[in-house]
């Protein structure tokens, strides 16, 4: 077994999750307590460090993980160890040491997989409580870092007539300037019956009427209690650390030779990057001007056939490369154990089907003369529309899960308002040549003639 733990020991991943800190040489420290640690790494990730004393013979391993720039109360800082050593899903399985600094200014420890009993509250235990500022109210909870499960019980006391209602709500923005809108709000309302309901509430203002509805987390469980004068409620939330610094902050150490090895998350950041560029090219660019040399480029004589050519090219090309980026993302979910984005890879999917439907059409088309072209383009134009639609909303809700520099989002927004704005125009122009060339060919009196396609007339002869 001691030996197990040794190799266990040695091949470890270390994660890191932390808020910034400010870098500092790991040999030139010196702890207030003349502790004495014969080895140290300076972590590659947000300027921590971490100083260790192994002894292989006993499989004793003992650390002080340092935090610099902590210049606020409820900030928490962590160093975790996974014996699952795979360093693309190294959060799953992390058992992590963990410091939070309350408004006491006493740093209070804690082990996430280890806690110690806070509170029992009626039917378990919950490793964890604090006693709010307001309301006379209480929070009790466990959470699960591998799964990123919160199981919780808000108590609110002195509850002493029907028709009251409590609540309890997280604000995944994360400010508390603004704390009301966008939060989630866990409900209880104690009718005249005495036995208390209790439901969800999404809050999007100040004056909100707590109307019920979902959530952004996955809530199950929801419950509430009343006795006592005290109204409890039990909910489990689904919660994921998707925070790129923290998911990026991971390295391999060995604790016999002190050498480390640092992942920095370059690998996966290439690849969601890659994903990205290569989904908004494709889907949320070439698409869309495909879309325009189709739509307007064959008004003009001069451009038969070639506005054929050029649509099929460009949303041929878009297809191909937006299959590589659609196959990325694929594999970046595979690799993401525990992280889901639920609506932004079902679009993907549907994106995917649409644009497949598309190529099969164009091998499918009838001779403009066919009884049945007519339907073939309401299908083409319908799936065609969709799929531009579709990819564009995509792009957005990658954005928001890759959070790049703006300067990126605004020059794909720059891209689409001036493929819009030029759209708008040739819409107009074209329709007036249309209209222009309907009205001369009226003035000329045909024989046997008959309208074409594309706005424009062709004789035909005897």
């Amino acid at each position: 077994m001691a030996g197990l733990l040794r190799l266990v020991l040695a091949c470890s991943v270390l994660v890191a999750l932390f808020f910034t800190s400010s870098a500092q040489t790991c040999k030139s420290y010196s702890f207030s307590d003349n502790r004495e640690f014969p080895t140290c790494a300076d972590l590659p990730q947000l300027n921590s460090v971490l100083h260790w004393n192994y002894t292989q013979a006993s499989g004793i391993l003992q650390l002080a993980y340092r935090h610099t720039g902590i210049t606020s109360t409820g900030t928490w800082v962590a160093w975790a160890i996974n014996p699952n050593n795979n360093l693309n899903s190294a959060m799953p399985g992390a058992q992590a040491l963990v410091a939070i600094l309350p408004s006491n200014g006493t740093t209070r420890g804690l082990h996430i997989s280890n806690f110690w009993l806070c509170y029992t509250v009626g039917r378990g235990e919950f490793a964890t409580c604090a006693d709010l500022s307001q309301l006379n109210s209480f929070l009790h909870w466990n959470y699960t870092q591998a799964s990123g499960i919160l199981q919780l019980a808000y108590r609110h006391t002195g509850i002493t007539s029907t028709g009251t209602w409590v609540a309890w709500a997280i604000n995944p923005s994360n400010n508390l300037n603004s704390a009301m809108p966008g939060a989630q709000a866990l409900v209880a309302i104690l009718p005249s019956s005495g036995t208390p309901r209790a439901y969800t509430s999404p809050i999007s203002g100040y004056t909100t009427q707590l109307e019920e509805g979902d959530l952004q987390y996955n809530v199950s469980g929801l419950t509430a209690t009343y006795q006592n004068n005290e109204i409890i409620i039990f909910a489990t939330m689904a919660h994921s650390t998707t925070n790129s610094a923290n998911l990026n902050s991971k390295g391999t150490l060995n604790l016999l030779s002190g050498e480390t090895q640092s992942t920095s998350g370059n690998s996966r950041i290439r690849k969601r990057n890659t994903h990205g560029v290569l989904n908004a090219v494709s889907w949320g660019v070439l698409m869309p001007i495909g879309a325009l040399f189709a739509r307007y480029l064959k008004v003009f004589k001069s451009a038969d056939p070639a506005w054929f050519y050029l649509h099929v090219t460009c949303q041929a090309s878009a297809y191909i490369i937006g299959v590589a980026g659609w196959g990325t993302g694929l594999k970046l979910g595979s690799d993401s154990v525990g992280i889901k984005y639920n609506t932004h890879r079902t679009l993907g999917i549907v994106l995917f089907c649409l644009g497949t439907l598309q190529v099969f059409a164009l091998f499918l088309r009838p001779n403009k003369d066919h009884k049945f072209r007519f339907y073939w383009n309401i299908y083409h134009h319908l799936v065609g529309y969709s799929t531009i639609i579709i990819s564009i909303i995509n792009v957005f809700k990658g954005f928001d899960i890759l959070q790049p520099d703006d300067n990126w989002k605004h020059a794909y927004i720059g891209t689409i308002a001036a493929l819009g704005g030029i759209a708008v125009f040739l819409e107009a122009y074209t329709w007036i040549i249309v209209l222009q060339r309907k009205k001369k060919e009226g003035e000329m009196p045909h024989t046997n003639g008959a309208n074409g396609v594309n706005g424009y007339a062709r004789s035909q002869q005897a």
